[in-house]
């Protein structure tokens, strides 16, 4: 097997930086991990590689300061140079593809967010001061319609259920919006860290609902009416008997 001093000086020049390119992406992996991380154990293979990539890295192109010779490694066969190279290259991929899908399935306040914003259903949340720290699109669509502004304290919200834009009609705790759509909205008290002061609000789309009520109240009217009627002739039928 060749000596790494006896390569080209291509190759003599180009795995040192590998060597070099690995370190440093291992070394990145390991400040990711680190950063993200609340188990530093599991960081420790990143760091050891890295260490390991920068000694190897040093016994080619840095000179023994002991004998005030050449570095090292130079007569070291190429094999153990090419060999640390692609375990690093296999270790690096997979570190890589297992660190992208526990990013991916951990939740963090963009996932909570893009999850809120799929909802069919208006929600917010807000802290025990009232200031909302979380507030989806359908929330913040029906916020605009209701007062023609964001929500940022429950306040707001409170207002704007009360004197409603003069676009929305109001029937009972029922909102309907200019778009025929009909919301009904509910505040809950919520334990967040042991604190029970935290808020949820909800607004629900009741249009189905609603709608099948008013036909039913219309069929209802209706049928009061035919009994109306039919009771008056029943009457009228008596008299005539009589």
């Amino acid at each position: 097997m060749s000596a790494f001093s006896s390569l080209p000086v291509f190759l003599q020049t180009l795995i040192p930086l590998l060597l070099f390119v690995e370190a440093v992406l291992e070394l990145g992996l390991f400040i990711y991990q680190l950063s993200h991380r609340s188990k530093s154990h599991d960081n420790l293979p990143s760091l050891v590689i890295f260490v390991f990539l920068l000694t190897l890295l040093f016994s080619v192109t840095q000179g023994d300061p002991f004998e005030g010779k050449d570095a090292f490694l130079l007569n070291a066969p190429c094999l153990i140079f090419i060999t640390v190279i692609l375990l690093g290259i296999v270790h690096f991929a997979f570190a890589l593809t297992r660190e992208y899908r526990r990013r991916k399935n951990m939740l963090s306040p963009f996932s909570v967010k893009d999850a809120t914003d799929k909802l069919p259903m208006g929600l917010c949340y807000a802290d025990p001061n009232g200031r909302i720290v979380l507030c989806n699109d359908r929330m913040r669509h029906l916020s605009f319609a209701l007062s023609g502004h964001e929500f940022q304290i429950t306040e707001d919200l409170e207002k704007a259920l009360e004197n409603p834009d003069k676009s929305i009609i109001v029937n009972g705790d029922c909102y309907i919006l200019p778009d025929k759509t009909v919301w009904q909205f509910c505040k809950q008290h919520i334990t967040v860290d042991n604190d029970e002061n935290w808020l949820q609000m909800t607004a629900h789309n009741v249009t189905e609902l609603y709608n099948g009520n008013v036909r039913q109240t219309a069929i209802n009217d209706e049928l009061k009416e035919v009994n109306r009627k039919l009771q008056k002739m029943y009457e009228r039928m008596a008299d005539d008997i009589k």
